[in-house]
């Protein structure tokens, strides 16, 4: 193999690797807004059975995503029951 080639296979590879997380991240939104919110340390409102819950999120577990407020300490939601994600 050329420098060149291997130049060639790297960028390939890289790129697939970006197309397949930009696709996942676009297949589930409320996924990836829990994520921001977890890696930005921002607030986040879910809506939940209608109800809004303001909050920050500290930990995405399994089917459970876990963040604070400034009301409350812990607050834990299951992941299938949110409704809507707003920033």
């Amino acid at each position: 193999m050329t420098t060149r080639s291997v130049s060639r296979s790297r960028v390939l590879v890289l790129f697939t690797l970006l197309a397949s997380g930009l696709a996942q991240a676009a297949g589930n939104p409320i996924q990836t807004a829990l994520e921001q919110s977890r890696d930005g340390k921002h607030g986040l409102t879910l809506v939940v059975g209608g109800r809004d819950i303001a909050l920050v999120v500290t930990e995405i577990s399994g089917e459970f995503v876990i963040g604070k407020s400034q009301q409350h300490e812990q607050i834990v939601v299951r992941i299938d029951r949110i409704d809507a994600a707003l920033k």
